[in-house]
């Protein structure tokens, strides 16, 4: 199950009320890596981790890099991934 793009953009819209900078990268670097430990998480619970096939191995490995993508680019650009109509100034 790969991250929803909904998910990520109310997770970083919520970030952008705040007016300080600081404040704002603080709270995006927290909330990308709950969403990717969130992920990780689920995986395990549906023990995604412990099958043998070599296609589950590199579709969670594709899964892995697109949430670890997400969360670089959220704490490079937060204003990116919130996107433009978030309200952030």
């Amino acid at each position: 199950m790969l991250l929803p793009k909904s998910t990520v953009y109310r997770t970083f819209k919520a970030a952008s009320s705040m007016h300080s900078a600081t404040q704002l990268m603080a709270k995006v670097r927290l909330s990308a890596k709950s969403i990717v430990e969130d992920y990780k998480a689920q995986l395990r619970a549906t023990n995604g981790y412990n099958n043998d096939s070599q296609t589950t191995f590199a579709t969670l490995a594709q899964r892995d890099a697109s949430a670890a993508k997400i969360a670089r680019a959220a704490m490079k650009d937060p204003v990116l991934v919130v996107g433009k109509k978030s309200g952030l100034r």
